[in-house]
C-alpha cells in the first residue's frame, strides 16, 4: 500500500506538471494568435494607404494630361503636378516595401 501512495503521489506530482505546461502553452498560444491578428490589421492598414496613394497617383497623372500644354500659369501649376505627382509615386513605392516586408 506504501509504495502504491508514493506511486499514485508520484503521478498526480507528473499531471500537475503536465497541466502547468498546459497552461503555458495556452497562454503562448493567445499571445501568438494575438500577434498574427495585429500583423494581419497591419497588412490591411497597409494595403489601403498603398489603395490610396496609388489612387492619388490615377488623379494627378489625369490632371497633369489636362493641363499638358498651356501658358506660363498653367506651366507652373503643371511642376506642381509633376512634383506631386512624383511625391505619390514615392508613397506607393514605399508602401509596397511596406506591406512586402508586413507580409513576410
Amino acid at each position: 500500500a506504501r509504495a502504491t501512495l508514493e506511486e499514485v503521489r508520484a503521478l498526480e506530482g507528473t499531471i500537475a506538471n503536465l497541466e502547468s505546461r498546459a497552461d503555458a502553452m495556452k497562454r503562448a498560444f493567445n499571445v501568438q494568435e494575438s500577434e498574427v491578428r495585429d500583423g494581419l490589421g497591419q497588412v490591411s492598414v497597409l494595403r489601403t494607404e498603398r489603395e490610396t496613394a496609388e489612387l492619388a497617383v490615377d488623379r494627378l497623372t489625369a490632371q497633369l494630361a489636362v493641363v499638358d500644354t498651356v501658358g506660363k500659369e498653367d506651366a507652373r501649376r503643371n511642376d506642381r503636378l509633376i512634383e506631386a505627382l512624383a511625391s505619390a509615386e514615392a508613397a506607393v513605392v514605399e508602401r509596397e516595401a511596406a506591406l512586402t516586408d508586413a507580409e513576410a
